[in-house]
């Protein structure tokens, strides 16, 4: 394995291209730094909103709604797939242009791992790289959850968030689930012509919200043709080439439910592991989350976790204040006024102030 090393000393390391660690390289960049992105997918330039998040599925969603006809067509499907991956490809390479573009930002593609409190390494097939700086942010993401159920490991016919989007049309979709991401695909799948059955251990699916939203939901699943079995709990998943089976106990009696496809949709989790954080002396929490403080700051100098890594709410625009938080900490062009940090991470930040830094920005010439 070929091993090289950055000479060039770099002012900042960023792990994973979402929406915080993308807005941080590029403001960061133009104020003179030299910074490091690090990226293990060209397939996730831009983060999981445009690639595999709200973006893809808002993209279907009006398809399924508006196509003409009803029942199942496998073509329909298609065309709508077809017309979603365009849109994120040109997202995908908007976004890598943003800071590819730029001198001073070295994109680097590959899998990151700590060294050391400051050295990370790269490894990209048979080649490795190493990189340090004074300041390493992570922005890894999250990954669908996969529950300890029998059966539930994602492949052949069980599906996450993720790779149910490329897989072909189901006539029949078993979605375990009733949250916000499997009431979303449900009622997607229903309009595509699925036959969709939502199994939700809860007494009732959106247990989050108020019932008479709930209630509301579950009428329009519905009228779409899906069925929602609350009180459910899966006990295992099965599949040969003919389908899945899933059983599943409720009241007391197991049942077995049939279907082409199933969609285990039980949240998120933190996307750390394989970071290497014990080397560095990041402490995590329960659900591999990077415990940070009010500034993001983990238990290691120098190192921040920003967006759904550090186990924060997850939605970009979390990630997006992330991003300001970090610009008001690293390059002091933001104002903190006694009293105006929110510890309710949803809520805006009143008094935040910034201004545009009156000196030039240096430049460094990188390859990319």
């Amino acid at each position: 394995m070929d091993s090289t090393s950055v000479d060039e000393k770099l002012d900042a390391i960023i792990i994973g291209w979402g929406k915080g660690g993308k807005t941080l390289a590029g403001t960061l960049a133009r104020a003179g730094q030299r910074v490091a992105i690090i990226e293990q997918s060209s397939q996730m330039y831009g983060g999981t909103c445009i690639n595999i998040g709200c973006v893809p599925t808002k993209a279907l969603i009006p398809d399924a709604e508006n196509r003409d006809g009803s029942g199942y067509d496998q073509q329909i499907f298609d065309a709508a797939v077809d017309r979603r991956d365009k849109l994120t490809a040109k997202m995908r390479a908007k976004n890598f242009s943003m800071l590819d573009e730029l001198d001073s930002v070295l994109v680097v593609n590959g899998t990151a791992a700590f060294t050391g409190p400051k050295r990370i390494k790269v490894n990209a097939g048979s080649e490795e790289l190493e990189l340090s700086a004074e300041t390493i942010i992570i922005n890894t993401g999250a990954l669908p959850a996969v529950p300890e159920i029998d059966g539930a490991q994602i492949g052949g016919r069980v599906h996450d968030s993720t790779t149910i989007q490329h897989a072909p049309l189901p006539k029949t979709l078993a979605v375990v689930g009733g949250g916000y991401v499997g009431i979303e695909f449900a009622s997607m799948f229903a309009q595509f012509g699925s036959k969709v059955t939502v199994l939700d251990r809860g007494s009732r699916a959106l247990s989050k919200e108020d019932a008479d939203v709930a209630a509301e939901v579950q009428g329009c699943l519905e009228d779409a043709g899906a069925e929602i079995i609350s009180s459910a709990s899966v006990r295992s998943i099965s599949q040969d080439e003919h389908g899945a089976t899933v059983s599943y106990e409720r009241e007391g009696e197991v049942h077995r439910l049939q279907a082409d496809a199933v969609l285990i949709a039980l949240g998120r989790v933190p996307n750390t592991a394989g970071l290497g954080l014990e080397a560095a002396g990041v402490r995590t929490g329960s659900r591999g989350e990077i415990v940070v403080d009010e500034f993001l700051a983990t238990s290691a100098p120098g190192i921040y976790a920003v967006g759904d890594a550090n186990g924060g709410q997850q939605f970009t625009y979390i990630s997006l204040d992330d991003h300001r938080v970090l610009v008001s900490r690293l390059m002091t062009i933001g104002c903190w006024p006694t009293g105006c940090w929110a510890t309710d991470r949803a809520a805006p930040r009143a008094g935040l102030l910034f201004r545009t830094p009156s000196s030039p920005p240096r430049r460094w010439l990188a390859s990319a």
